[in-house]
């Protein structure tokens, strides 16, 4: 039984070839539209010239910006307002705020009718982040068990429970993950962090405001304690512990064979 044509006036099918790049698309023009109105939050010197930025969007998960909670509420009202103009609604119970360096602000903001919830760490394209800035959130195990030590044992552990072997068999770990072929997790969250620092070094110059905020410089007064990790204090140390300087990972990951080839080894 075959109905009657009829006109899709809303939305697309399920699953549909189109959906992401007819969602890129509206997305696009509702970050055009709501640019010049929202209010910019300083990251820092590149070039001695400041960068500011607004909004950091990938597919749905937009990271909205602000120096306050005010300026917060305006920025968020304004994308609000714009995705409901093209019958888009925002996700209040997936909305998180999070103050950066100062937790103990509370800001208090409403959408629709909803109150956002506030907190204190939250994942963002599967980086955990903390409000304080400290990288170790991005691997939250090895806070937790205060050594790098104690994620391979317990990597370790359970490879050895898939193979059904113990300790007492005295099997090397390098015979371990070659014979189940797997790669060790902190060296692969160590590769993963040197293929976004090379997709940094080869980012051609028509996305000036990724490569701005990455190479901004920020101007604050430092606390008392040790200062936190940055992420390229982290990357100088994988390619120290790599025998490789900044400038030679520099020169390598402009050619993306050979610096795969560096990160990954050479590929079966």
């Amino acid at each position: 039984m075959q109905s009657e044509q009829f006109l899709v006036m809303e939305g697309i099918r399920q699953g549909g070839v189109l959906s992401p790049v007819l969602f890129n698309l509206v997305m696009d023009d509702v970050i055009k539209e709501t640019r010049g109105k929202t209010s910019k939050l300083y990251m820092g010197h590149r070039n001695l010239e400041p960068v500011w930025i607004s909004e950091c969007a990938f597919a749905d998960d937009i990271l909205v910006l602000a120096r306050s909670d005010t300026e917060l509420k305006k920025n968020l009202n304004i994308w609000n307002e714009k995705l409901k103009e093209r019958k888009l609604k925002l996700n209040v119970s997936k909305t998180k705020i999070m103050t950066g360096g100062r937790p103990d602000i509370a800001v208090n903001v409403e959408l629709n009718g909803d109150k956002v919830e506030q907190v204190s760490t939250m994942k963002y394209l599967g980086v955990h982040i903390e409000s304080q800035g400290y990288q170790d959130q991005e691997t939250r195990s090895m806070r937790e068990y205060k050594h790098k030590s104690m994620v391979q044992s317990m990597e370790m552990k359970y490879l050895r429970k898939v193979l059904g072997i113990t300790q007492k068999d005295k099997i090397r770990n390098a015979d371990i993950r070659k014979q189940l072929q797997v790669q060790s997790v902190l060296s692969r969250i160590e590769n993963r962090q040197l293929g976004w620092f090379g997709h940094l070094i080869r980012m051609n110059n028509d996305r000036p405001p990724v490569k701005k905020v990455w190479e901004a410089k920020r101007q604050i007064k430092r606390r008392k304690g040790r200062p936190p990790t940055t992420w390229d204090q982290g990357i100088a140390r994988i390619l120290e512990s790599r025998g490789i300087t900044r400038a030679e990972a520099t020169t390598m990951a402009k050619n993306r064979k050979k610096w795969s080839t560096f990160v990954h080894g050479e590929r079966q």
